[in-house]
């Protein structure tokens, strides 16, 4: 972004400052210094911030009316507090922040800057998904420290707004409804496995919950997302980290064809499960009669066989899979 910034500067110099927007002159602004200076492209990033300040104020000194009341008159949209903190010279990113420290109220202010940290939060975990790479972990730890909710959950109109970087028009049509931070993690296949890792277990530190299913109509969770697209790295950081085995989890995790992922996923799962305290009751609704077959629990499909609990395909399929040779046979016999 820095090389990008430099050029989209050279050419703002060369061409005039017509219709540049004011987060672009918030973000590339330089603060006039004592010296003279002949470079166009000084005397360019000077007059960007001089002009940012001023649309700044006009921003801040707009009442907005009922519509924000619960924040006062003064009014300041995220864009404006994301450009603010991109911007890379000290003096005019510390002359920016001044205007908004005497404009809006301490509270205020601090609710802005957790807000637009959490936003950059998701929109770098989206873009990265898209642009398959591993997500910046230099950035992800700056807007946590700046206060980023690792609960948030993305909005429409974050999602479309392109100064955030993380349109839904890049032709993932499984991208285009709103995730969370542990969602997305789940769903970046071509993140760095260490670097996954890494960050599910800080968002899980941070109190982020792998259970959540807001948005979602309560039909799924950051796990099942993790299994459904094979994704080991993420599925481990979660099980680790306290997500839940359900039935969804198990009857994601069957789905996986892949033998030596489904088993490395298992292996992870079962010694989170042995564990677990879990209720009679609890217990009783994980296991069905695919699951002990899978998992050569021979005494307990037996019995449910024999009292005629119904066989469908994943039974045996599960036969198949199954890894004990006596229990499959003795299965298989009842059958």
């Amino acid at each position: 972004r820095e090389r990008l910034e430099d050029e989209l500067l050279a050419f703002v110099a060369k061409r005039g400052l017509e219709s540049v927007h004011t987060s672009a002159k918030l973000q590339l602004g330089r603060r006039r210094c004592a010296e003279v200076d002949e470079d166009p492209i000084a005397r360019c990033a000077w007059k960007m911030h001089d002009e940012a300040c001023a649309e700044l104020e006009a921003v801040l000194v707009c009442d907005r009316g009922d519509e924000d009341a619960r924040y006062g008159a003064h009014w300041c949209p995220l864009w404006i507090i994301i450009a603010i903190r991109r911007c890379r010279d000290i003096p005019a990113r510390q002359h920016l922040q001044d205007v908004l420290q005497r404009r809006l109220s301490p509270k205020r202010l601090k609710r802005l800057r957790s807000e637009a940290a959490s936003a950059e939060l998701l929109a770098e975990l989206r873009a990265a998904i898209w642009q398959k790479r591993t997500p910046d972990v230099g950035l992800l730890q700056e807007v946590l420290w700046l206060g980023a909710n690792p609960k948030a959950r993305e909005l429409d109109d974050e999602i479309k707004d392109p100064w955030l970087g993380a349109s839904r028009d890049h032709g993932e049509p499984d991208l285009d409804r709103p995730f969370s931070p542990l969602e997305l993690l789940a769903m970046n296949r071509e993140a760095d496995p260490q670097v996954t890792k890494q960050i599910v277990a800080r968002a899980l530190e941070l109190k982020a919950d792998p259970e959540s299913t807001a948005g979602w109509g309560g039909a799924s969770r950051a796990l099942p997302l993790a299994l459904s697209l094979r994704h080991v790295a993420a599925a481990e950081a979660l099980i680790l980290g306290g997500a839940q085995i359900t039935p969804q989890v198990l009857g994601v995790l069957r789905r996986i064809s892949c033998v030596e992922k489904r088993k490395a996923l298992e292996a992870v799962l079962w010694k989170k499960h042995s564990s677990e305290q879990r209720s009679a009751e609890e217990e009783h609704d994980l296991w069905s009669l695919w699951v002990e077959v899978h998992y050569g629990f021979m005494d307990r499909a037996l019995k449910d066989i024999n009292s005629g609990t119904p066989v469908d395909r994943w039974v045996l399929t599960s036969l198949r899979r199954c890894p004990s040779d006596e229990a499959k046979k003795r299965i298989e016999a009842a059958l």
